[in-house]
């Protein structure tokens, strides 16, 4: 299982060198682990920058470092922002023995029964990679304060959680990988996660499905949409400029990578709604981004 970590520019007590979500994923990942009637079987490894690479905690298998970032690839954003690229996280685990690969985000965290549930999927599903829908958890108790990785047992009680649609957790066969063109989608940013959807469900030899209702992961936060529904509507945001540049940068890279597939995804005539939608978007970045 590899996971993103990275070291927030301010990190608040007692998350640091973490923030409050890498915090409660990874307590999650221990806890998913040791529960698991497999727990011999799961290896955690953590990929990261090279200037944070001695955040990595000791239980976790420490990746070779990455040298790109968007920082470095695109120097004329200012102020920068440092993403990793998919593709060369995918890569850093070519070292290791291993059949199977998850990966998720840095705000993903699990709940105990998830590693059982990946292989009991793996076991009697004859699957080639999945997918697994995320629920949407708070940031805050009840009382206000945050919770953390020590939380785990109150974040699984919750009773009520958003459905959060988004592509954020992955489970693929070691082959898959050899089989797969990210280009140069960076993580932090939309759409790295629909682009892996996207050729994963397109890709001619690879089964895949897309499991709704496991149960078995949490982002931690809630939609912005949520934060909506009040009496009073929101305040319209300020652009941050910088940001909605790598998100267009983004969305190109997105489309460019394994563009066969896009041209498969966009000219389906029996997409759906949300597949129509997807493709409008992505198309709408590139033209943006060529305009710019």
């Amino acid at each position: 299982h590899v996971v993103s970590m990275f070291r927030p520019k301010d990190c608040i007590e007692p998350f640091c060198p973490f923030d409050q979500a890498q915090q409660i994923t990874h307590a999650s990942m221990r806890r998913s682990k040791e529960s698991s009637r497999n727990s011999d079987r799961i290896l955690l490894t953590a990929s990261t920058l090279t200037e944070d690479s001695d955040i990595i905690p000791s239980d976790f298998l420490r990746l070779p470092p990455l040298t790109r970032s968007t920082a470095t690839e695109y120097p004329d954003i200012q102020p920068s922002r440092n993403f990793p690229f998919l593709k060369d996280i995918l890569a850093s685990v070519s070292g290791i023995d291993f059949d199977y690969i998850v990966y998720s985000n840095s705000d993903i965290a699990l709940h105990e029964a998830f590693y059982d549930t990946v292989f009991d999927k793996l076991e009697n599903n004859d699957l080639d990679a999945f997918t697994i829908i995320r629920q949407g958890a708070p940031k805050h108790k009840a009382d206000g304060s945050l919770y953390t990785g020590s939380d785990l047992d109150k974040i699984y009680s919750l009773k009520k959680l958003e459905d959060h649609k988004g592509y954020d957790c992955f489970v693929m066969k070691r082959e898959v990988l050899n089989m797969l063109d990210v280009g140069d989608v960076f993580l932090g940013i939309p759409p790295f996660g629909l682009t892996l959807f996207a050729q994963l469900t397109y890709a001619e030899n690879i089964r895949m499905e897309e499991f709704f209702d496991l149960k078995v992961t949490y982002h931690i936060g809630l939609d912005m949409e949520s934060k909506w529904h009040t009496e009073s509507p929101p305040q319209k945001a300020q652009i941050d400029v910088p940001t909605e540049m790598y998100r267009h940068i983004n969305g190109v890279n997105g489309v460019c990578s394994g563009s066969p597939v896009w041209l498969i995804v966009c000219g389906d005539q029996n997409k759906n709604e949300y597949w129509a939608k997807k493709c409008y978007r992505m198309l709408q970045q590139v033209k943006y981004g060529v305009d710019v």
